[in-house]
């Protein structure tokens, strides 16, 4: 995986590194794709991910966030490449999604309609959130929730020694 990553402050950039880096490796993903992680300058608390181009990915996560939350959108957007990137999750030029072969209408991608909250490739993605939030909490001994940014190297430090090994 070739990652760019745009704006942010040295430690949010490093935190969206490791923990890209550490969930590539955990998944073991083609090393054949691009992504660039933009930190935009937003009010509220959400990342997109889309698609740029074949093998080509932009994740934009916001730059207000708290440290946790910041972890919980770098790996929710990241399930969502992956999802693309297998083939798993397909949204096609008319705008419809296909979940596993299973098509689905707009408004399972509009977070307005109730729907989006129940799609599958959403839980999936919160699901995994909370996979690795828990995995930080109780592999790495460490509770994100009570991390600052100013405190963060020891959360960045341990996912950098503890990669998955196969």
């Amino acid at each position: 995986m070739r990652l760019i990553i745009l704006n942010g402050t040295k430690r949010r950039r490093d935190m969206g590194r490791t923990i890209f880096q550490y969930l590539g490796d955990m998944f073991d993903l083609p090393k054949d794709f691009r992504v660039t992680l933009h930190f935009v300058h937003c009010s509220n608390s959400a990342g997109t991910c889309m698609s740029s181009g074949p093998k080509a990915f932009r994740i934009e996560i916001s730059d207000r966030s708290d440290v946790e939350t910041t972890i919980r959108l770098l790996v929710h957007e990241f399930t969502h490449l992956m999802q693309t990137l297998v083939n798993k999750c397909i949204t096609d030029a008319a705008g419809v999604t296909y979940y596993n072969g299973k098509r689905y209408s707009k408004k399972y991608i509009n977070p307005e309609c109730i729907e989006y909250w129940y799609a599958p490739w959403e839980i999936d993605a919160r699901g995994m959130e909370n996979t690795i939030i828990d995995l930080i909490t109780y592999r790495l001994n460490i509770c994100p929730a009570y991390l600052t940014w100013h405190n963060c190297g020891s959360l960045i430090t341990a996912l950098k020694g503890n990669r998955v090994r196969k």
